[in-house]
């Protein structure tokens, strides 16, 4: 309903009722149109009160927005960053603009407000989808330790003497100049393969480092040793079994040794073997007592599709019972066989292991790089998917994204954001076996901030999308800036009769014609 109805239906219902009350009656009191004048004011003003639509006004004006400023308080900054981070606190502080300051975080970035960065720029890299900031005052570092420019290397421990063998190094940072030092060869990158020297002894892998005017050094120490392991080999009695065992353990550097105490043993014979050891048994019978023949398809790509063996029973293939030498005679391909059999019995016997490297003394929020490799019977890393994590006592703290380079060398990166003991526990799974490994690492309360670099691809890309970047000596920028507002329209309504006067005419009104009703004995 319009004002203008509001007012009509007013006006009729206070003259109606001033009529019906006063000129209608038979008996008409004295000042009887003062009397009806008051009716019809009062009740005109209290109808329309209740029908007149409220008015409306519309107002456009600053939406309130927050401005978090954060101050980088760490011990890098030279100054007092939450000092200056007040300053422009104070400066915008108003007009619809709240301003949070806050020391800095990376779980302090807000999510979809705008904020500022008070800082000298030596933090820690920071996810791709954060917001940026709409402003960076950057401030003076104070002096940094220069941190190592080498964390660690990956190396077999033990390696056999003319073989190759793999190496990583782990960097703290990308562009340095390296280079690594073995036995007389010098190589350049940070992972390659060594060639082992025939004389045996232990060797220096040293790693020398240098970027600008820093040179770091780090060497770790190889054993080269004659063969990988020492099998044993138990004989009743002198067969060519034998022969053809050592021509095989010659091609993979193997040690033959008569004992009984290392963990891979040879039987051929008739010959007593420890009870606590899985043993690998060969006939040892002569050659014209096999004259069985059987069939016998290996499975395996590598190895010929089928060859013949000669065994002394017609029943179900055993290849303890087979007669090697003799096959061999009848069908070259045996060889092959023959190699295979030993080479899936030292792999049962000799599981592979876990091999890892890394620094287990960093500094709370240092981050760390690790290499792991599953090594296997032949001392060489072995790929295999892999899977770490990072526990504190029960709690998880990490799984670490792991990746594999060219030599199955895997390596991962981690950060620790409190001090205390933590446990790196590796998984590492080959041909449907797992392998797990775990290392303790220490994480001392050294201050982090003494060696953090300048995060120079962070900033850069915090300039690009920042509306200024001002600095004590260069304050342009800011001193020109103000943060765009955002506005928005308000519509207030109010009743028409939200005044006090009014009520106050109406009450009046009606008080008058109380009283002369009363002095004229109408009450």
């Amino acid at each position: 309903m319009t004002s203008l109805g509001a007012a009509g239906i007013a006006l009729f219902v206070g003259a109606a009722a001033a009529f019906v009350l006063y000129y209608t009656s038979s008996k008409k009191p004295e000042s009887v149109w003062i009397l009806a004048f008051l009716r019809f004011g009062w009740m005109a003003l209290l109808v329309y009160a209740i029908l007149a639509p409220a008015l409306e006004r519309k107002q456009e004006v600053n939406r309130p927005q927050v401005l978090w400023i954060l101050a980088d308080t760490s011990r890098s900054v030279k100054g007092d960053a939450m000092r200056l981070a007040e300053e422009i606190h104070d400066t915008h502080q108003g007009q619809g603009l709240q301003c949070m300051t806050i020391p800095y975080a990376n779980d302090a970035i807000p999510a979809q407000q705008p904020w500022i960065y008070v800082g000298d720029g030596h933090i820690e890299s920071i996810h791709s989808s954060v917001t940026a900031p709409v402003g960076m005052y950057m401030m003076p570092a104070n002096p940094l330790d220069a941190p190592s420019l080498v964390q660690g290397i990956s190396v077999p421990p033990r390696v056999v003497a003319g073989s190759a063998f793999p190496f990583k190094v782990q960097l703290s940072q990308g562009e340095v100049d390296l280079t690594v030092q073995w036995n007389g060869q010098q190589l350049q990158g940070v992972e390659g393969l060594l060639k082992a020297p025939e004389v045996l002894g232990t060797y220096a892998v040293k790693v020398v480092a240098t970027s600008g005017s820093q040179i770091d050094q780090m060497t770790v120490w190889v054993q080269v040793e004659k063969e990988y392991r020492k099998v044993g080999l138990l004989s009743d009695a002198a067969h060519p079994h034998e022969m053809m065992v050592r021509r095989w353990a010659k091609k993979r550097r193997y040690g033959i040794v008569n004992e009984r105490t290392v963990s891979n043993i040879i039987t051929i014979g008739k010959v007593s073997a420890p009870e606590d050891k899985e043993v690998l048994k060969l006939s040892g019978g002569l050659p014209n007592a096999f004259d069985v023949t059987h069939v016998y398809k290996p499975g395996k790509t590598s190895l010929p599709h089928e060859v013949k063996l000669w065994t002394s029973q017609e029943r179900m293939l055993d290849l303890s019972q087979v007669h090697w030498y003799r096959s061999a005679l009848e069908d070259e391909k045996v060889i092959a066989v023959f190699e295979d059999y030993l080479d899936q019995f030292i792999a049962r016997t000799t599981p592979p292991r876990i091999s890892y490297s890394g620094n287990s003394n960093p500094l709370k929020g240092q981050q760390a790089s690790w290499t792991l490799a599953l090594i296997g019977s032949d001392g060489l890393p072995k790929q295999a998917s892999s899977r770490v994590e990072i526990w504190k006592g029960e709690e998880l703290i990490d799984v670490p994204v792991v990746e594999e380079s060219e030599s199955s060398i895997y390596d991962f990166t981690t950060q620790f954001t409190a001090a205390g003991t933590f446990d790196i526990r590796m998984s590492m799974t080959r041909d449907g076996e797992e392998f797990v490994a775990q290392e303790r690492v220490v994480v001392g309360e050294g201050d982090i901030e003494a060696v953090r670099p300048f995060n120079q691809r962070l900033m850069n890309e915090w300039r690009q999308k920042a509306q200024w970047v001002a600095s004590d000596t260069n304050t342009a920028a800011y001193d020109a800036w103000e943060l765009e507002r955002q506005t928005m329209e308000l519509a207030i309504k109010n009743p028409q009769h939200y005044t006090w006067w009014y009520w106050g005419l109406a009450l009046l009104l009606a008080a008058l014609e109380w009283v002369l009703r009363r002095r004229q004995g109408l009450i």
